[in-house]
């Protein structure tokens, strides 16, 4: 027997869940499809980096303030470096007037966090209509209009409006067949939790070096941190195979023997990193959003905040659009993709570009990173430039053109690509560079 649905949302990871609370306390009729997360060994060992514009929008949700206070840390600082080089470059909360740059938050603790604003709002509002499905999708039709979802479970859903959260490998995706643009980056990230043998000062620490990244996360514990290290694929397994105290060892080294040599209190997991957008965020009454739409490398922690951006502005879109049985005018849903795969093109390429230039053994680059980090260390508005992006306060200099363009994924990504950046600083004194950076950034 067929299900009659009005807005489906098929994926239960956290943005996901964050549009299902949203939409739900909008009073609309939410159905909800995705499995439980699996229980982890080391929780701790996959945390988020949330920006201040996601912490206000789970705030308003409700959900900020039931989040487990040992399983989220607010950082005030970050130092960023590259191994065997003077060039460093520091961010404080207090450079653009605030109290903190974000926040570390143990990933299942947000998931069970909205898990209880959802059920806290339903024991509130009897007469909300939610549907839970923990299963899986395993067909998808768009027929006369309507979206047809076969589950594992064996129901059938027929719904006016579908929400795909279902991750970077998207089962909803591939029934559309629509595609993705793809780069390895020949990267593995290993995370786990160590001890350190001082405070971490509620710092969040990026070192880079000859195989990869390495960043220090600040945990609850004052001399705790979770780790993400990506490393060259061809490097991973060897690192992997490291009895304990040989890979803290290694991690001190590749850390520039700062803080000091740490501990190992949780087993390394890993994940393959890469650069990916779906070719189309969007169809008839049907979007993509967070992993689905877009992967990112993790270099700046800004793929969950992408995410959630799209989950608070595709919520103000269904707001201020969405008709019951009709959903949302196509035009409409358009100019929020157009806008939507700016923001994360930008971000992804920009960050792609960071890790490309300091992979780069080249002298001259060398030197050029060097004095550049030190540079706009010392130089107000790039640096308040970067903060305020990072806090997820940035504005969008492709979205108001895109608006007035066709959605072209390939021509966004070339206008954002910035590795013409480089040819450009061999070209000229880094610090004419940086200086022309300063005059751009205080217009």
């Amino acid at each position: 027997m067929l299900q009659q649905a009005d807005i489906t949302i098929v994926g239960t990871g956290l943005v996901g869940l964050s549009l299902a609370l949203d939409l739900l306390q909008q009073g609309h009729n939410i159905t909800l499809i995705g499995q439980a997360s699996p229980e982890l060994p080391n929780p701790a060992n996959r945390v988020v980096a949330l920006n201040m514009a996601s912490k206000e929008y789970l705030n308003a949700l409700g959900a900020w303030q039931v989040i487990e206070s040992s399983s989220l840390t607010p950082y005030q600082k970050m130092k960023i470096w590259e191994k065997d080089s003077s060039g460093k470059l520091e961010f404080k909360a207090s450079d653009v007037g605030t109290q903190d740059l974000g926040y570390i938050v143990v990933n299942s603790a947000l998931e069970q966090a909205l898990w209880q604003q959802i059920n806290s709002y339903l024991a509130q509002n009897p007469q909300s209509q939610f549907t839970y499905y923990d299963a899986k999708v395993t067909a998808y039709q768009n027929l006369q209009q309507r979206h047809y979802l076969s589950l594992d479970s064996g129901e059938q859903i027929v719904s006016v409006f579908v929400i795909a959260a279902d991750g970077g490998n998207s089962f909803i995706r591939r029934a559309l067949n629509i595609g993705v643009n793809r780069s390895e980056y020949n990267q593995t990230a290993l995370t786990c939790v160590l001890e350190l043998p001082t405070e971490h000062d509620y710092t969040c620490y990026q070192s880079f070096h000859q195989n990869g990244i390495l960043a220090y996360l600040p945990l609850e514990k004052p001399n705790q941190v979770s780790i993400v290290w990506s490393l060259n694929n061809d490097v991973v397994d060897q690192v992997l195979a490291y009895e304990p105290e040989k890979f803290c060892q290694q991690v001190y080294a590749c850390f520039a023997n700062v803080l000091g040599v740490p501990k190992l209190v949780s087993k390394p997991s890993k994940f393959p990193l890469a650069k990916q957008y779906a070719q189309k965020i969007y169809a008839d009454n049907l979007v993509f959003v967070g992993d689905a739409a877009h992967l990112i490398h993790p270099l700046a922690g800004q793929g969950v905040n992408l995410g959630f951006a799209d989950a608070w502005q595709l919520s103000d879109l269904i707001r201020n659009y969405y008709r019951t049985n009709r959903g949302i005018e196509p035009i409409k849903i358009e100019a929020w993709a157009r806008k939507r795969v700016a923001r994360a093109t930008l971000t992804s390429e920009s960050m792609a570009v960071i890790k490309t230039v300091f992979s780069n053994n080249n002298g001259l680059l060398k030197a050029i990173r060097n004095t550049g980090l030190n540079l706009i260390d010392k130089l107000n508005a790039p640096k308040q430039f970067l903060i305020k992006n990072a806090l997820g306060y940035g504005e969008d200099p492709y979205s108001q053109a895109s608006y007035n363009s066709a959605l072209d994924v390939n021509k966004i990504q070339e206008k954002a690509d910035l590795s013409g950046i480089v040819e450009l600083a061999q070209k000229l004194p880094v610090q004419d560079v940086v200086k022309k950076l300063d005059q751009l950034f205080k217009k």
